[in-house]
């Protein structure tokens, strides 16, 4: 992994973070899809403000997990219902579960970079 691809991570995913937040706050997009979109956005601008500060394998091994994560996120948040009930439990609405999925997220991804980091430093 290059330099340049240390920097345009970070910030193409700031980059779609805020548009995402964007399209939600200007009302661009309606609430069943603004409104989860906007969690996961805030989420994915949290770790692109930490990812500017890590190493290079650090970015490596969060990447290999993002591709894993943000798919899988976003389908499970497409396929809940808007309001309470079908195959999830009665509280489990879209806007519900990418809130949930989005802290998830940020907690995994933290964990990740610490762990990475912390056994960088250690060799």
């Amino acid at each position: 992994m290059s330099m340049k691809t240390k920097i345009v991570v970070p910030i193409t995913l700031l980059f779609f973070g805020v548009i995402g937040v964007g399209l939600d706050y200007f009302n661009i997009v309606d609430y069943p899809i603004g409104d989860p979109m906007s969690n996961i956005a805030i989420s994915i601008i949290i770790i692109a403000i930490l990812l500017f500060f890590v190493k290079e394998q650090v970015l490596s091994l969060w990447l290999k997990f993002a591709y894993f994560w943000l798919p899988l996120t976003l389908l499970f948040v497409l396929v809940s219902p808007t309001g309470g009930g079908g195959f999830l439990p009665p509280m489990a609405t879209r806007e519900t579960n990418s809130l949930l999925l989005a802290k998830i997220f940020v907690a995994l991804s933290v964990a990740i970079i610490a762990y990475k980091s912390y056994m960088l430093r250690k060799k």
